[in-house]
């Protein structure tokens, strides 16, 4: 998981970039996020999304990510939960788990003790 968050950001950040030079990379960057966009309805993205919204840095004490970073993290979730409302077999776990982590800031998914 660490990898696959490591090159959203990187997508990210590249793709935000007015004055990057290379073209064909920030043009790579788009389509590898609007790939990712399209497959928010998994149940693994949501699980990636989540981690760039609440990941903290314990060194800073704030948050890991930026804002444009979180943003799109946050519009995946969006994408998750409206897919999940559309659909007849609803995850409820799935639904209250993104609830409980955002609500109580929880740093990171596989660690229970938060």
């Amino acid at each position: 998981m660490e990898a696959e968050i490591a090159n959203i950001v990187q997508a990210i950040a590249i793709a935000s970039n007015p004055l990057h030079q290379d073209k064909a990379l920030q043009s790579q960057a788009v389509s590898y996020l609007a790939q990712v966009s399209e497959n928010a309805q998994g149940d693994e993205v949501w699980k990636l999304a989540l981690e760039l919204f609440i990941a903290v840095d314990p060194s800073a004490s704030g948050r890991k990510y930026d804002s444009q970073t979180r943003l799109f993290a946050l519009r995946l979730l969006e994408t998750f939960l409206d897919s999940r409302r559309v659909e007849s077999h609803v995850d409820h776990a799935g639904a209250r788990l993104i609830t409980q982590q955002i609500y109580t800031g929880r740093h990171h998914l596989s660690d229970p003790e938060g």
